[in-house]
């Protein structure tokens, strides 16, 4: 079970989050405090920076700049389903980095995403391997896209890497990202390449066991307001089917059983040890999606990608899609929106497209199949629906411990000596959960 304390927080989350810009990170600050760096230890340092643009980061930024970061050494990659546009703006404006060094904005919900955004990335990464400088570099990653970026650039010019060997340190936020980094061809490109260290806090005890249940409610509460947003009743929502049971799929169930749900929740879970406790809040367990049902709603709560186009079948004419999970692979846009754009003469087509773009990149897809008679919604172009465009969708008190760990991890990655993945140091780890609990 969670601490007392998160028990009595999630009973008591804040139904509204401030939207203006915050002032403080108390728990980074008594971190910082506690752990004493040189006011110059980043002043030799270029900093990579691939996160999301919201307003505790922000303050994150501003701590590095106070312990000697400079501006012409900064370099921001957001990411854009869950950039806040006051936060984007603020940033040049506040901490004076150069536009270049920003890579620019991305809003099209329909433009083929993972490779739109890896693109991204690699112009900054030749921006940075074109320097004159040889300064360490530090990279703060959202999704492994920093090796990814210099993977594909190595293909096609052997030798690229080596102007980052030796001289670069890599903290990754995500599990999709150390999923990657875990991979064959990305860690020898880690090790032996780049002779780089990277910290991953994807699975420490802080995000785990603090931070995973908060993000299950404010992913399920977002969940009810697209209902809200789409005009959908909660009590007439037909057929559902939530796919995964950790703390995100558990608090989409409570809420759309807590909002008024009667009807039965089909629950796919791989994980056979959850089934008993999913009958037993009154759901109906499954390996997998049931073929021969006509869902009207999917949620999907993995992580991984769990639905593909050979899942459509199981969906009714007019069924709505949701991912909570991070970035684009929960419903597999490549297979979905991609095609359907890419193909504009085949039977499968985006029908208000022009709405769309209008709406930016957390728009709802029409997506209809001519063949199977369907006509399927993507809420939010199949993002994550908790990142919604608000200055954070967790309150500042829960939401600084990543900022935390993150700010810790990236020490940590400058100080090892040698190359390969980490784990958070569990002291720290620990430190940060305990001070985080005296926050909430």
């Amino acid at each position: 079970m969670y601490e007392e304390r998160i028990q009595y927080a999630l009973k008591t989350f804040p139904t509204e989050i401030a939207d203006e810009f915050p002032t403080s990170l108390p728990l980074l600050d008594s971190f910082r405090q506690a752990h004493r760096r040189k006011n110059d230890s980043f002043a030799d340092l270029e900093v990579l920076l691939i996160q999301h643009n919201l307003g505790p980061f922000l303050l994150r930024l501003e701590a590095l700049f106070e312990e000697g970061l400079r501006p012409e050494r900064t370099w921001l990659v957001d990411i854009p389903y869950s950039t806040n546009e006051r936060v984007r703006k603020e940033i040049p404006k506040r901490f004076g980095i150069p536009d270049l060094q920003i890579a620019p904005p991305f809003r099209d919900p329909i433009a083929p995403y993972s490779t739109i955004q890896l693109r991204r990335v690699e112009d900054i990464v030749y921006y940075l391997a074109n320097r004159v400088s040889r300064s360490r570099l530090l990279v703060v990653d959202d999704g492994a896209y920093f090796v990814r970026a210099l993977k594909n650039i190595e293909d096609f010019e052997p030798g690229f890497t080596n102007a980052f060997r030796r001289r670069t340190a890599i903290v990754e936020q995500t599990t999709r990202g150390h999923r990657y980094l875990e991979q064959k061809e990305y860690r020898r490109l880690v090790e032996d390449a780049l002779d780089a260290p990277v910290v991953s806090i994807a699975r420490c005890s802080t995000k785990v066991e603090f931070e995973a249940p908060f993000i299950g409610v404010a992913a399920s509460r977002a969940v009810v307001n697209i209902f809200a947003r789409e005009g959908i009743e909660i009590d007439n929502l037909g057929r559902v089917a939530i796919i995964g049971f950790g703390p995100v799929g558990q608090a989409v169930f409570h809420a759309l059983k807590d909002f008024g749900h009667a009807g039965s929740i089909k629950v796919v879970d791989t994980d056979e040890t959850k089934h008993q406790r999913i009958a037993e809040l009154g759901g109906e367990p499954h390996t997998s999606l049931p073929k021969e049902k006509n869902f009207d709603l999917v949620v999907g709560c993995t992580g991984y990608t769990s639905f593909g186009f050979k899942d459509w079948e199981c969906l009714s004419s007019d069924a709505y899609l949701v991912s909570t999970s991070s970035a684009a692979v929960e419903f597999n846009r490549k297979q979905f929106v991609d095609l359907a754009e890419l193909y504009p003469e085949d039977e499968i087509e985006i029908v208000n497209k022009e709405d769309a773009r209008k709406s930016g990149i957390r728009a709802t897809l029409k997506i209809r199949d001519a063949q199977r008679q369907r006509q399927v919604a993507f809420i939010h172009a199949s993002f994550p629906v908790n990142f919604d465009g608000r200055m954070e969708c967790l309150p500042t008190r829960i939401i600084q411990a990543t900022h935390t760990l993150l700010y810790a991890a990236g020490y940590q990655a400058l100080e090892a000596n040698r190359p390969g993945m980490k784990w958070l140091d569990p002291k720290i780890d620990g430190e940060i959960k305990s001070r985080a609990l005296e926050y909430i």
